[in-house]
Parts: C-alpha cells; sequence; structure tokens
C-alpha cells in the first residue's frame, strides 16, 4: 500500500515538474516577444518623432512662403491703391 502511494506521489511530482518547465518555457518566450516588442515600440517612438521634426520643418517653411507671398500682395495692393488715388486725387 504504502508503495503504491510512493509510486502515485513519484508520479504526481513528475506531473508538476513537466508543468513547470511547459510554463518556464513559456514564460521564457513572452519575455522575448516583450523584449522584443519593447524594441519595436522604441524604435516606432523614433520614428515618430523624427516625421515630427520634418513635419514641423516643412510647417515653418510653408508659413514663411505663404507670409512673403501675402507680402508680395499687400505690395501690389498698396501699390495699385496708391496709384489710384493719385489718378483720382490729381
Amino acid at each position: 500500500m504504502l508503495y503504491f502511494q510512493l509510486e502515485k506521489l513519484q508520479a504526481e511530482n513528475a506531473q508538476e515538474w513537466a508543468l513547470r518547465e511547459k510554463l518556464e518555457t513559456e514564460k521564457l518566450s513572452l519575455e522575448r516577444e516583450n523584449k522584443k516588442l519593447r524594441g519595436e515600440i522604441s524604435r516606432l517612438e523614433d520614428e515618430i518623432g523624427r516625421r515630427s521634426r520634418q513635419t514641423n520643418v516643412m510647417i515653418d517653411l510653408d508659413m514663411k512662403s505663404m507670409q512673403e507671398e501675402l507680402n508680395d500682395k499687400m505690395k501690389v495692393s498698396l501699390s495699385f491703391t496708391c496709384h489710384h488715388c493719385l489718378l483720382y486725387c490729381l
């Protein structure tokens, strides 16, 4: 009777060890996957930062270009207005 209980406990112990090894393997696999994903997140954050800086530069250039265009149009408008006033004032 004691022999059968010992065999039963040994079998349960072997099952527990097999389960433990399986869980440990899964844990290591998940840790590797997490490390890979953290690296991907870091890479994507860097890419977002780079694109954001590029976008800001492009917006600044567009704003300067539009400001220059507006200034040129204002000069033409003021010039036209002044010539128009001169014609009617004289």
